[in-house]
């Protein structure tokens, strides 16, 4: 049996592209919620407004029954448009970091 496996995203957002952003992603957590029951989580969190009123950071957290299953979601139409919006100029950079589902240290939420 594989593990589950998490991804942990950093996007900085190119200037005016938080709210295109937010709708592709949000497409993709209705389409996971309703269809793919081995995401586990599937949250994004914003980071805090600019001097300029914008946001310009995200964070993104997803959690897989086993990368398989990652896998085959990331292959989704929902997914699928999500990247080609990056590609076409939503994000300025990005750092993803797959893991392990398990912390090395700490405890889940106690939410």
């Amino acid at each position: 049996m594989s593990s589950p496996v998490a991804l942990t995203a950093i996007i900085t957002l190119n200037p005016g592209a938080e709210q295109k952003f937010i709708e592709l992603f949000n497409k993709c957590a209705e389409y996971s919620k309703e269809n793919e029951p081995f995401v586990w989580t599937y949250e994004l969190s914003r980071g805090r407004v600019d001097q300029k009123g914008e946001v310009t950071d995200l964070v993104i957290r997803e959690v897989y029954e086993n990368q398989a299953l990652m896998e085959k979601h990331l292959a989704g139409a929902p997914v699928q448009e999500l990247i080609k919006g990056i590609g076409e100029g939503l994000v300025k950079e990005s750092k993803i970091i797959y893991t392990d589902y398990k912390p090395a240290v700490g405890f889940p939420s106690r939410l």
